[in-house]
């Protein structure tokens, strides 16, 4: 299993991130050009709430839970990474990232509730250099595989 939140591939290594026991998501960086393309097609690929408020808050706040899934871990894998948020500013860009890892981070935690299974959440990009320029200046840790 890996231990990191975020995982960086190559297109040929793909076949690589299948896990058993977990449930892959995959999301294509073509049809994510935008935040808003990002808050549409990820909530709908993973059921968020019909309330889900377009936002970062709101973001964190479904990835972080998960509870509605049955899987205990879940894969966000997402090819063409250097289209991923193309219309968007480096800041912006900068600030999801940030909330996809702290998300990750969270619900790969203690459970929100005492009941609840332990859970874990890992993204894996395709490799584009914007992404790695800001998890190294944001000294987020991340591998390739």
């Amino acid at each position: 299993m890996t231990t990191s939140y975020f995982c960086v591939f190559h297109p040929s290594d793909i076949h690589a991130i299948s896990e058993s026991g977990s449930q892959n998501i995959y999301l294509n960086g073509k049809e994510i050009l935008s935040l808003n393309d990002f808050y549409k097609i990820l909530s709908t690929k993973l059921q968020f709430d019909s309330n889900f408020g377009n936002n970062l808050d709101a973001l964190y706040d479904s990835l972080s839970d998960l509870s509605w899934i049955d899987m205990l871990q879940v894969n966000i894998i997402i090819e063409n990474t250097n289209y991923f948020l193309k219309n968007e500013s480096v800041d912006t860009k900068s600030n999801v990232i940030l909330t996809l890892y702290d998300a990750a981070e969270s619900i790969s935690s203690d459970p929100i509730f005492e009941d609840e299974p332990s859970r874990s959440l890992i993204f894996y990009f395709e490799h584009t250099q914007w992404l790695e320029d800001i998890m190294e200046e944001n000294a987020l840790i991340w591998q390739y595989i």
